[in-house]
């Protein structure tokens, strides 16, 4: 059998998939050829793995020199099973190797702490690097090595969820259930917080990306490029409601490359919490100061948006305030309410359609924001006493 000489560069866990696919009769083989005396053993396949980013690395070292760091840690780490006579080396990239492990049943139960243990500390104070070991389905059938050396690399994979040095993926037990609309709840309630200026707005945020890692447990990507689009909702948002300036793209580009630098839960709530305590200054120093100033900001986001659906809620919200006050603040500084202040942008917008363009009324009815055309003409009688195909007439314009 020949063995894996091929070496990913990368995070560990960018590279969990990559390796040879052994079937469990080529496992038997090798494991008889290595120790041909099993009998009274249990067998558990051992992923190893470095817990070096390569990013923040090639700052302080060439790739030649991470290279070899990486060698050394792996024949040092085969030259301590060999020595404790528990196993044998299956492949290895740049900064994993995989192991099968073939441990007396006197240590069945303790075996990651008995040997493992005392490996890794050793292999961490030589080197000054960090591991994680991810030990597979611990057997002593041999029927079942197939399933020992896939489920190490699963349990390996689980460091970013759980920081301990070693996994054993018999001890995994994670039962979640949610549905979907509980966790669109919980990004309303972390928007919420943000707008109301809650004192607790950063742990509501933060609380969210937990509940990420608790929907998708054992799949670390889904859990980064999920917590990439549920930032993205709550920043677009703000730009939505103008209480944020600059360039989306740009915000999240910058999250992003700092999101795909983790290699924890722990570290990814870490980055959010940075990135969101450095954000909201600058939403609430666009927060004004006279309620003049925030209705202003409300007209013009109607007068942008009229053309949605807009309620009192959505509206209250940008103005950061409750749906009372702000009806009440709202007639205070227009001297009408907003439905009637919303009805003047979309005849206005209506009246321009009818005279510069040959849309039909009842598209002009939906570009103005109404779905029923009949509620349209009868807003545009109210507003000009006369239907919007006698005003186009009186303009001269026929349909």
């Amino acid at each position: 059998m020949t063995r894996n000489s091929s070496y990913d560069l990368g995070n560990p866990f960018r590279n969990s998939e990559m390796g040879p696919h052994y079937e469990n009769d080529e496992l038997v083989q090798m494991l008889k050829e290595a120790r041909p005396d099993i009998d009274g053993c249990v067998f558990a396949a051992v992923y190893i793995g470095i817990q070096l980013n390569p990013d923040k690395i090639f700052k302080s070292m060439t790739f030649q020199e991470y290279y070899q760091l990486c060698m050394a840690v792996h024949d040092r780490g085969v030259s301590c099973f060999r020595q404790e006579n528990i196993g044998f080396e299956l492949c290895r990239g740049l900064n994993h190797s995989q192991m099968m492990g073939v441990f007396p049943k006197n240590h069945a139960d303790d075996f990651p702490e008995y040997y493992l243990h005392p490996i890794a500390e050793q292999l961490e104070e030589e080197y000054g690097i960090r591991l994680c070991i991810g030990v597979g389905l611990q057997t002593d059938q041999l029927s079942q090595l197939k399933n020992s050396y896939k489920t190490s690399q699963y349990a390996f994979d689980l460091y970013f969820f759980e920081p301990d040095r070693i996994i054993a993926f018999q001890n995994i037990h994670k039962d979640f259930n949610m549905s979907p609309d509980e966790y669109y709840d919980r990004v309303e309630d972390a928007f919420r917080a943000i707008l109301s200026r809650d004192e607790h707005t950063l742990d509501r945020i933060v609380s969210v990306v937990d509940l990420i890692g608790s929907i998708h447990y054992g799949n670390w990507r889904a859990v980064v490029m999920r917590t990439m689009d549920y930032t993205g909702i709550l920043v677009s948002r703000l730009f939505r409601y103008h209480l944020l300036d600059g360039d989306f793209f740009s915000i999240q580009n910058c999250l992003q490359d700092q999101v795909f630098c983790v290699t924890t839960l722990d570290e990814l709530k870490d980055c959010i919490l940075r990135h969101f305590s450095e954000l909201l200054p600058q939403v609430y120093k666009t927060e004004r100061s006279t309620g003049k100033a925030v209705i202003e900001k409300v007209k013009t986001y109607m007068e942008e948006n009229y053309m949605e659906n807009l309620t009192i809620k959505e509206l209250s919200d940008i103005a950061c305030v409750s749906v009372n006050y702000f009806s009440h603040m709202f007639k205070r500084e227009t001297g009408k309410n907003y439905k009637t202040y919303l009805t003047e942008i979309r005849m206005q917008k209506a009246q321009g359609l009818l005279i510069e363009t040959d849309f039909m009324v009842y598209e002009i009815s939906e570009m103005v924001g109404y779905n029923n055309t009949r509620t349209f003409v009868d807003a545009f009688k109210q507003s000009f006493d006369m239907s919007p195909m006698e005003f186009r007439k009186k303009q001269g314009r026929y349909q």
